[in-house]
């Protein structure tokens, strides 16, 4: 251990030990527990993510599940914490226990429910700008009554309810670091024959299509209870079909409920959920409010609660993304194509060989089998995205290339050339030796010129030759579109005869120099 690495653990260790951060208590306890008005209180479990506890760290794993179609498509990504661990060896978050209750909330927001059994009901029919304004007045309440409770990452960052980000929900939906990596993957913690164990779902086996007290049941591997149904759970993620980019839309929820069959149970459920919905019997918009839908909060933390931070962070951030960062998603997303790849085919591997240990040991049901493959052809279908991106890429380039010196070749023959014949002439007449000798040696400076842009036109063919036609072909049209836009049209009018000289390259694997000099130097119609 080299003596930063020592230094900041020894920080972080002392962070730990100052604030009281709370370690993890036993299977089924809280590790941390915050008091509320009226003998409330908000029971919640340390999630770790695993991955050490640089400054920087943070594990890398993958959303979505096969079996969720295009809207769960299988996406790497990677989750850090919000405090360090103990002795600063990882970092963690902390997630309500259970789903927020009647309660809870009203204990916050003021409220008259009577029943007990009532009050431990999960939270629901609220709309998401409800919650974020019972996450304010909760915060504010327990930072007025309750900050020693409250845990804390070096000065002022001290911890802030929030609901989860939909990364945060599945991580710890999955089991987070408490799993190995193969249970991680599974589509629930839990074998499926035993769900009513631990979800409630419809059914006379389960719910009985009816909402169910929070923390019943049994917990999954992290201690959290209810995470896949009884009600699903609004998250501060904003819905995009690939998780982080495209279009962006309402919020995300995560999770089943009590209406959901058994079956689609999984850890990767989302649904994209509007703000506001429109009320067809009232003919109005009005909040989205469900009866399916509540909340489950994180008590996270700010990264940079100190200059102090922010400063070491700068100073390790190249250090990082040239090692331990070089394979996280943001770095591969513009990484060279071959490191994309390489990343696609570990993963790959990776479910492979737990297929091949299944066949192998007879231990794996056709639905593990499913899943699995599922993965690999995820891995396989953005293997060839990132080729089919990485050929419309180097196309683009390539036409612009050879459209800009074939331009060179028309404009240099066509307006140089003729210029300077021109001037010959008159030099000529006026018996102007000197200026005819300089003349002359312009001439041959421009047709040397002309032949270079020639040879490398030829050379840029090539490697446009090698690239399918489809992917060509569409550079050619976004080329003649933004030579358009710039009302470009001598050089416009030339992308037919490059479109012709590439056809005739790939029929005859032959350049023809002198015929394409003729070709781009003919003026062209209008």
């Amino acid at each position: 251990m080299n003596r930063t690495t020592k230094k900041r653990k020894t920080i972080l260790t002392a962070t730990v030990v100052a604030v009281g951060l709370y370690l993890p208590a036993a299977a089924g306890a809280a590790d941390l527990t915050i008091p509320l008005p009226n003998n409330e209180k908000i029971e919640l479990k340390q999630v770790c993510v695993g991955a050490g506890g640089d400054l920087f760290a943070g594990k890398r794993f993958t959303l979505g599940d096969p079996a969720g179609g295009f809207k769960e498509s299988p996406t790497a990504i990677t989750l850090g914490g919000a405090f360090p661990g103990k002795n600063g060896d990882d970092w963690c978050f902390y997630m309500g226990r259970t789903e927020v209750t009647v309660g809870q909330y009203e204990a916050v927001m003021g409220g008259d429910t009577q029943k007990e059994k009532e009050r431990q009901l999960p939270m629901r029919n609220i709309s998401w700008h409800e919650v974020q304004l019972f996450i304010d007045r909760l915060n504010t309440w327990v930072y007025a009554n309750a900050l020693d409770k409250v845990p804390q990452y070096m000065n002022g960052g001290y911890g802030c309810f929030r609901l989860p980000t939909e990364e945060e929900w599945e991580f710890a939906a999955r089991g987070g670091s408490a799993v190995s990596a193969t249970d991680f993957d599974r589509r629930t913690p839990f074998s499926l024959a035993k769900a009513a164990k631990y979800e409630w779902f419809s059914g006379p086996k389960s719910s009985h299509n009816k909402v169910r007290r929070a923390g019943v049941l049994k917990a999954n591997p992290l201690g959290l209870n209810d995470m896949l149904g009884n009600v699903a759970e609004m998250t501060i993620s904003l819905y995009r079909v690939e998780y982080y980019q495209g279009r962006i839309g309402g919020f995300v929820a995560r999770g089943g409920h009590y209406l959901t069959d058994r079956k689609h149970l999984r850890a990767s459920a989302r649904s994209e959920q509007p703000f506001y919905r429109w009320n067809e019997k009232e003919q109005k918009m009005e909040p989205n409010r469900q009866q399916t839908l509540g909340l489950r909060l994180v008590l996270s933390s700010v990264i940079y609660p100190e200059r102090s931070v922010a400063k070491k962070m700068e100073e390790e951030w190249k250090n990082y993304r040239a090692t331990a960062g070089a394979k996280s998603p943001a770095a591969v997303s513009i990484a060279p194509t071959q490191t994309r790849v390489d990343v696609e085919f570990d993963d790959a591997g990776k479910h492979l060989v737990r297929l091949r240990d299944g066949l192998k040991n007879g231990n794996m049901s056709s639905d593990e089998m499913t899943r699995e493959l599922g993965f690999i052809e995820a891995s396989i279908a953005k293997t060839r995205q990132i080729r089919e991106q990485a050929e419309k890429d180097s196309a683009r380039a390539w036409v612009l290339f050879a459209s800009e010196r074939a331009y060179q070749v028309h404009h240099q023959t066509l307006r140089k050339l003729a210029t300077l014949d021109k001037l010959i002439e008159i030099a000529t007449v006026n018996e102007d030796t000197k200026a005819l000798a300089q003349y002359k040696k312009t001439v041959s400076e421009v047709k040397q010129e002309i032949q270079k842009n020639l040879d490398v036109y030829a050379d840029v063919l090539k490697q446009l030759a090698k690239i399918r036609a489809p992917a060509v072909e569409a550079a050619l049209q976004q080329r003649n579109l933004s030579l358009k836009e710039q009302q470009a049209e001598e050089q416009r009018r030339l992308l037919p005869v490059i479109a012709r000289h590439l056809e005739s390259l790939r029929k005859t694997q032959r350049t023809d120099t002198v015929l394409w000099k003729k070709e781009l130097t003919t003026k062209q119609p209008q």
